[in-house]
């Protein structure tokens, strides 16, 4: 886990080696490239099933996107490493809802097939330390997204018909 999140600015690499002690490499977060993984979700899904006798196409697919949690005020990490980490996943989102369409939660139950659901944090979080105002922040932010986690369940269900299996 310390090397798949050892998030850039905030933390150094980890240095791993095989389990016969050789081929030691660095290890850090990729989230200044793929912070929001949605993107490549969508390409394997293409991918992966477009030989298939019901191939994923733009129209069949549906992709919820689920952030962490969206705040401007990130302690102990390089402003500078934070605002490429927030506009790297800002442009997947952009992208995707250019390709599938965006999804709103309360229109048409046949508009777009993307849906990124990342709420908003009212105070800073720090990367470093962990302590229990950042886990209460992080509840209440959750609490807040009940009713559009209940409509995006009602909307699967309503849509579950026209969404390539490898989508749901």
């Amino acid at each position: 886990a310390r090397a798949a999140s050892a998030a850039t600015g905030a933390f150094l690499p980890a240095f791993l080696s095989n389990v016969e002690g050789k081929n030691r490499q660095a290890f850090l977060d990729a989230g200044t490239k793929h912070n929001n993984p949605a993107r490549l979700v969508h390409d394997s899904i293409l991918r992966l099933y477009k030989q298939e006798s019901y191939p994923a196409t733009q129209s069949n697919i549906f992709i919820l996107s689920m952030g962490a949690g969206r705040t401007n005020q990130w302690l102990g990490l390089n402003p500078k490493i934070a605002m490429m980490m927030e506009s790297a996943g800002e442009e997947i989102d952009r992208s995707l809802e250019r390709l599938l369409g965006p999804r709103s939660l309360g229109g048409n139950s046949r508009e777009g097939n993307y849906y990124r659901l990342n709420p908003t944090l009212d105070q800073a979080i720090s990367m470093t330390d962990a302590h229990e105002e950042m886990f209460e922040a992080l509840e209440t932010a959750a609490k807040a997204l009940n009713g559009k986690v209940k409509a995006l369940a009602r909307i699967l269900a309503e849509n579950s018909d026209r969404k390539h299996p490898a989508s749901l």
